[in-house]
């Protein structure tokens, strides 16, 4: 019998594009941009963040201005045997007016550390989004792979069935044993045992990412046919470098280094004294005839308390300084696994399309014909599908793992590599 299905069996397990072009038109689901977009404009941890961050930045006005000033009446000589509280009808009135000034250089620390801890919560948005982002992605990457592992599965599917009305033919014409017709079945009963597996895989991948989108948990997302960007590889700069320049949480240490130095300068400002400086106009009847001059200032006699104050600040740039080193350290090694991790998945990736595809798909004819000849069994056929499966979840495999770990480096980074 001839095996006239052969080229739509070669053409099922042709190899898939590995990219594809963004449309805005892609319903939802399929474009990974457009998810990525939403999600910068309407998550509300994003937006909290923004608000925290806004907040932050209007603390910093009020953190270097000047006291509000104080304001005193003070009604004397009031006649025991007429008492009122009339200005004009007591023995005199004086009204003062009060203006506290801090020591010279005070607001200006105050306002430092006031706007360093607003950049500290400016890079929280940013840190905030950049992993949203990376979840998304990583969630998405994994909706692929899910979703091709079933379009592969459906394809051995029909495969399967082809070869097992071939297996039956050349069984009923004597020209194979029947055990070609019950592996055929069996391959098809396992196949089916595997897709229920992959839609519940499926469906979780959507839960996860319909959670993160604030989507209905059920809600059906379009299933996506390639993954964007993978193409374009990675830049050629030294991406630990452009990770300590441009990483939010880096960023965070260095506000939270600067909010320490300002700290210890306030602290060691704290020494000296602080003003107020008051002027009082004295009315008599319904005149004001004499005028009060004040000058007050406290006296920072407590140095053990002001030395408490800057040994806290002194270690807490020390804490600071050495979470700094920590994080980059960390952030190195972060940084160099995940780059590890992405060229191998690029270079085996290359190698499955460019070469262990194309031959398989090669052996898998070969196979077909000699089956068609009596020159090959069955279980070499089906060996030939089953590794031209692997190969296809292998391939589907590296393209999500180089989408993740170029999320990680995004995340890192602080922004699209």
């Amino acid at each position: 019998m001839k095996l006239t299905w052969i080229p739509v069996c070669c053409a099922l397990f042709t190899v898939a594009p590995v990219y594809a072009g963004e449309s805005a038109e892609l319903p939802f689901g399929a474009s990974l941009p457009a998810m990525l977009d939403w999600l910068d404009q309407h998550h509300p941890e994003i937006q909290a963040m923004q608000q925290e961050s806004l907040a932050a930045m209007a603390r910093v006005t009020p953190a270097g201005a000047l006291p509000d000033p104080m304001f005193r009446m003070e009604l004397q000589d009031i006649d025991r045997s007429n008492p009122t509280l009339a200005p004009n009808k007591v023995g005199s009135t004086k009204y003062s007016f009060i203006q506290s000034l801090p020591w010279w250089g005070k607001r200006d620390l105050q306002r430092g550390v006031a706007e360093s801890e607003a950049k500290r919560v400016g890079t929280q948005v940013a840190q905030t989004r950049n992993e949203l982002r990376a979840r998304l992605k990583v969630g998405y990457a994994q909706f692929f792979y899910s979703h091709t592992a079933a379009r592969v599965n459906q394809e051995l599917a029909e495969i399967a069935a082809r070869l097992e009305q071939v297996a039956q033919t050349r069984y009923a014409n004597g020209l194979a044993p029947q055990q070609d017709a019950l592996k055929a079945q069996l391959e098809k009963t396992s196949l089916s045992a595997e897709r229920l597996s992959l839609t519940s895989e499926i469906r979780q991948a959507e839960a996860r990412l319909n959670v993160l989108l604030l989507r209905p948990v059920n809600a059906q997302l379009t299933p996506p046919l390639a993954l964007p960007g993978l193409d374009k590889g990675l830049p050629s700069a030294d991406l630990a470098s452009l990770a300590l320049q441009r990483n939010p949480q880096i960023q965070s240490q260095n506000a939270q280094i600067e909010s320490a130095q300002a700290s210890r300068k306030l602290a060691d400002s704290n020494r000296y004294p602080d003003f107020a400086l008051g002027i009082a106009p004295i009315q008599t009847g319904n005149r004001v005839e004499k005028f009060e001059v004040m000058l007050e200032m406290n006296l920072p006699l407590r140095w053990d308390v002001r030395n408490a104050q800057r040994d806290e600040a002194g270690a807490m740039l020390a804490a600071a300084e050495s979470r700094k080193n920590a994080a980059e350290q960390q952030l190195r090694g972060d940084i160099e696994e995940a780059r590890s991790a992405y060229l191998l998945a690029q270079s085996q990736q290359q190698l499955l399309s460019n070469t262990l595809l194309p031959q398989a798909q090669l052996t898998f004819r070969s196979a077909l014909a000699g089956y068609e000849n009596g020159k090959v069994d069955f279980t070499t056929v089906l060996d030939s599908i089953r590794q031209i499966r692997q190969l296809r979840l292998d391939l589907a495999r590296n393209q999500k793992e180089q989408l993740t770990r170029q999320a990680e480096l995004e995340k890192w980074i602080g922004e699209e590599l």
